[in-house]
C-alpha cells in the first residue's frame, strides 16, 4: 500500500478525494489543504499520498520523472506511474466498497497533471487540479459526466497560465463540464480564494 496520510477517515464516509502533491513535495505539504476541503464537505474522507519515488533533483518525492522540458518524454513517463497510482486508488475504493462514481481527485502541479489524466480516463466524480495541465488530449473522453475544476495562479511561472487556457478548450471541446479560477496576483501555489473555490466545487458536486 502507498504511503499516505488519511484526514477523516470514516466508515460511514460518502466518497473519498485523493489528493496528489507536486513534484519535489511531500504529501504531508498538503495537509493543511485537505484538511480545510474535508472539514467542509460532511462525509468526504480526504486521502494524501506520498509521491512513488525520490524526486530527482535531491528533495521530495515524484510521481513521475521530468526530464528536462520534453513533454512528450512527460508523458510516456506519468504512463508507466499510473498503474502504481491505480493500485492504489482501486484497492482504496474496493476496501470502502466505493466506485469511481464515489471519487473525486485533486492535485497541485504534478498532482494536477496526474488528476486530469486519471479522472477523465476512468471517469471520476470530479477533478480539481491546482496549477496543472492536461498532458494529453488522449486522455480526454466525451462519454462521462465527470466535472472539473481549473484553479491557477495569474503570474505562475512554473506552469504558464496559457496551459490553463489550452486545457480548458480542449476539455469544453469534448463536451466536458469545466470551469476555472484565477488568483491574479498568485504565483505556483493555492491560496485562499482558490481554496474557498474548491469548496464551492465539491458542495455542487
Amino acid at each position: 500500500m502507498m504511503d499516505e496520510y488519511v484526514v477523516h477517515a470514516e466508515e460511514t464516509a460518502r466518497q473519498v478525494l485523493f489528493l496528489f502533491h507536486g513534484y519535489g513535495s511531500d504529501n504531508r505539504n498538503l495537509e493543511p489543504v485537505g484538511r480545510i476541503l474535508a472539514d467542509a464537505v460532511p462525509g468526504m474522507e480526504v486521502r494524501l499520498p506520498r509521491g512513488i519515488e525520490p524526486c530527482e533533483e535531491g528533495f521530495g518525492r515524484q510521481w513521475f520523472s521530468l526530464p528536462d522540458r520534453d513533454l512528450d518524454a512527460w508523458y510516456d513517463n506519468f504512463l508507466r506511474s499510473a498503474p502504481i497510482i491505480m493500485s492504489y486508488i482501486d484497492k482504496v475504493l474496493a476496501d470502502k466498497n466505493m466506485t469511481y462514481a464515489d471519487a473525486i481527485i485533486a492535485g497541485f502541479s504534478q498532482g494536477g497533471m496526474i488528476s486530469l489524466s486519471l479522472g477523465m480516463k476512468y471517469a471520476m466524480k470530479g477533478i480539481i487540479s491546482f496549477s496543472g495541465y492536461l498532458m494529453s488530449e488522449k486522455d480526454i473522453r466525451s462519454d462521462i459526466d465527470t466535472k472539473v475544476l481549473l484553479c491557477h495562479g495569474g503570474e505562475d511561472t512554473v506552469v504558464p497560465l496559457q496551459l490553463l487556457d489550452s486545457t480548458e478548450n480542449q476539455l469544453k471541446s469534448a463536451g466536458i463540464s469545466v470551469s476555472k479560477q484565477i488568483s491574479p496576483s498568485l504565483g505556483h501555489a493555492i491560496d485562499k480564494f482558490l481554496l474557498e473555490s474548491a469548496v464551492d466545487f465539491l458542495r455542487q458536486l
